[in-house]
C-alpha cells in the first residue's frame, strides 16, 4: 500500500490518521483521510509485533533462546561458522538480487 514500498510514508499516514488534514479550502477528518484497508493493515502489524514481543519477553523465553543459541554456537567449529556465514550471504543475495550489499555495517 506504500508507494514503492517506502516505509517513510508511514509517518504521513500516521499524521493523517490522528489529525485533520487540509483539503482544498476545508479540512478532512482523520477517519476519511486514511483508507480502511490501511488502518486494518497497520492494526494487524501492531498486533503481530506486540504479541510476538509478549511471547519473547514473558516467562524467560528470551533468556532461554539466547542460552540455547550460545550453546549451539559453542559446539560449532570456525569452519562451521564460516560455512553458515557463506550460506547466509548466498541466501541474502538470492533474496535481494537488486545489488544490495550483504556486508555487515559496523
Amino acid at each position: 500500500m506504500l508507494e514503492d514500498g517506502a516505509i517513510h510514508g508511514l509517518d504521513q499516514w500516521k499524521q493523517s490518521g490522528f489529525y485533520s488534514q487540509p483539503q482544498g479550502n476545508s479540512f478532512i477528518a482523520p477517519s476519511d483521510a486514511v483508507k480502511r484497508e490501511a488502518t486494518e493493515a497497520v492494526y494487524a502489524l501492531a498486533w503481530r509485533a506486540s504479541s510476538t514481543l509478549d511471547f519473547l519477553l514473558k516467562d524467560g523465553n528470551l533468556e532461554r533462546y539466547i542460552a540455547s543459541a550460545r550453546e549451539f554456537r559453542s559446539k560449532l567449529s570456525e569452519a562451521d561458522h564460516q560455512e553458515i556465514e557463506n550460506l547466509g550471504r548466498e541466501i541474502f543475495n538470492n533474496l535481494f538480487a537488486d545489488g544490495a550489499s550483504s556486508e555487515p555495517t559496523h
